[in-house]
């Protein structure tokens, strides 16, 4: 096997969705994009997906996967090197898709600090983009008839906010194998899952939500506009309640929020069952002006202070102490 082999190139498709119906594909949420088209999605014949490929059999170093390329360099485990060490997707070249990372449509409900138009139709109402167009296309899911479904394992959904419409289960209806499916989520909690929705993962092999939350109470809400943490809260706790589903937490972290995170750890640990090993956290983006990238030398030592507290959390600990010190 080449040492720069990636077995998202071969077994994992990204899937974004634009506010114009269209999507981008790529193996994975990290490496470049193709330009968006409104084809059907084609796995093993789409053309940036191939090129991808092609390098990767030589043993090249794909451009397009200059993040991971990146980590490597500084000494940071990539991606890449997560999905081989976890061994979940299969190392070969066999081009069975396994793996699908789904961005719904950028339909949401929320403004929040660290995101933009990009995902978000609020924010796009806000800046005075026109977002109108989601509403002619969020119940058109021809661009999912050539998805070949019949190994999926895992699916995970992204958004937007993906409870906001019925995308997922659109796509969540085409798989036959549905007892052997992994189903993930990323939302931020304001939507309660449908009933159809609830009956599907019922059928599922698992289920895990992990909720965006960067914050409590009225942190939430400043960073999160316009929800409300007593109804995200309580739909939270209802979620953590019912028997099939899992729950976890991803935190983006950065200069606004540093001090927020012990209290956000406390909340979650007092869920009943909950694991602390569902807890995540993330940094923003480095190009967001929230960013680790634009604090002080001062601050940074004192953001690195105060993250000292959270050694216990193996999985992000070192990585996020990483961004600050970059």
């Amino acid at each position: 096997m080449s040492k720069v082999f990636c077995p998202m190139v071969y077994h994992s498709i990204y899937v974004r969705r634009t506010a114009y119906g269209s999507h981008s594909l790529s193996p994975c949420t990290l490496a470049d994009q193709s330009t968006p088209t409104s084809d059907k999605i084609d796995f093993i014949n789409d053309k940036h997906l191939i090129d991808i490929r092609k390098e990767f059999s030589s043993g090249g170093r794909p451009t397009a996967c200059r993040s991971c390329w990146d980590d490597e360099t500084h000494g940071r485990t990539s991606a890449r090197q997560q999905h081989i060490d976890r061994d979940i997707i299969p190392s070969d070249e066999s081009l069975i898709l396994t793996n699908i990372d789904y961005n719904t449509l950028p339909l949401c409900n929320a403004k929040c600090v660290i995101c933009d138009s990009t995902f978000s139709s609020m924010w796009a109402t806000a800046n005075g983009e026109s977002s109108r167009i989601i509403d002619l296309v969020k119940n058109k899911y021809d661009h999912l008839d050539g998805l070949e479904l019949s190994s999926i394992k895992r699916v995970y959904f992204n958004g937007g906010e993906p409870l906001l419409t019925n995308e997922h289960v659109e796509l969540l209806q085409r798989v036959n194998n549905i007892s052997e499916l992994d189903i993930l989520y990323n939302t931020n909690g304001s939507c309660y899952p449908s009933e159809q929705a609830l009956n599907l993962w019922k059928q599922a092999k698992s289920v895990t939500l992990f909720f965006s939350i960067d914050g409590t109470g009225d942190r939430f809400e400043e960073t999160r506009t316009p929800l409300k943490w007593k109804q995200v809260s309580e739909n939270i706790k209802k979620i953590n309640l019912i028997k099939n589903i899992r729950i976890g937490c991803t935190y983006t972290i950065g200069r606004h929020n540093v001090y927020d995170l012990q209290d956000t750890v406390d909340w979650f640990e007092k869920l009943p069952n909950f694991d602390l090993e569902e807890f995540y956290v993330h940094y923003v983006d480095t190009n967001h002006s929230l960013s680790f990238n634009n604090a002080s030398d001062t601050e940074k030592l004192e953001f690195a202070n105060e993250l000292s507290k959270f050694s216990k959390f193996t999985k992000w600990h070192q990585r996020i102490l990483s961004s600050i010190e970059d």
